[in-house]
């Protein structure tokens, strides 16, 4: 999964959850200042059949602007075979 945020200054800060569960692994953060503060996060992520119907979140805050994020919202639909 990649989440991508540009624009603010200083940098997003971006984190990752699931339901209400955050992702603290799995993941790598890249910053590109000369593409107006482009920040990137990739995510590694292998779904189990538990996870159907949860909601993975990627949110994106300017630190210097507390309790303002914008997120993405993606609500899994995880087919397995058995």
């Amino acid at each position: 999964m990649v989440c991508q945020a540009k624009g603010s200054k200083p940098p997003s800060i971006i984190r990752w959850w699931l339901d209400r569960n955050k992702i603290t692994r799995g993941f790598s953060e890249i910053v590109d200042e000369y593409m107006e503060n482009l920040t990137t996060s990739i995510l590694q992520f292998i779904p189990v059949p538990e996870d159907h119907g949860k909601v993975l979140k990627c949110k994106a805050a300017n630190p210097a602007i507390p309790k303002a994020t914008i997120e993405t919202v993606l609500r899994l639909n995880v087919h397995c075979k058995y």
